[in-house]
């Protein structure tokens, strides 16, 4: 029985370290997202809709490389980072350096400004929604970030 417990034990706890890696997994899995809405306090901001897409551009082992996705909307271009992290709860969004060229286009300024750690509201295969008040330009505002898989 004591070998059952500590069996147990261990699989929850492998099974709870996964989940980064399986969310990260059904991200990755959907290639194209369409940025359904963002909120700042309940406002709705501009950069999505039917043409404002998080493409997913390569698969990448999440415990060896950090990922990222380009965000298309209105004929703008940028490169981000994301992350998983915490069993699955926080989904953060990083600016990616390497697309900086000291131009700031509104999109580059907008991504920057929403960038942080986001508590990971809904997550399921074809819709995830994130919520933070730590975001970089809106720090104690309610961000909110929702993204829906592209069907083709």
């Amino acid at each position: 029985m004591k070998k059952l417990g500590i069996i147990l034990l261990l699989f929850i706890l492998v099974a709870s370290c996964n989940k980064d890696k399986s969310r990260s997994k059904k991200l990755m899995k959907g290639d194209v997202w369409l940025v359904e809405s963002i909120n700042i306090d309940g406002e709705a901001q501009g950069f999505t809709g039917n043409f404002a897409t998080w493409t997913i551009e390569k698969d990448v082992d999440i415990y060896n490389q950090v990922p990222s996705a380009l965000w298309d909307a209105n004929g703008q271009e940028i490169e981000f980072n994301w992350q998983f992290r915490n069993k699955g709860k926080i989904f953060e969004i990083a600016p990616n350096d390497s697309t900086c060229d000291g131009t700031f286009p509104e999109l580059e300024l907008f991504g920057y400004y929403i960038a942080g750690e986001y508590k990971v509201e809904k997550q399921s295969r074809k819709e995830m929604t994130f919520t933070s008040t730590e975001t970089s330009g809106y720090p104690g505002e309610l961000v909110q970030v929702k993204i829906v898989r592209r069907d083709y």
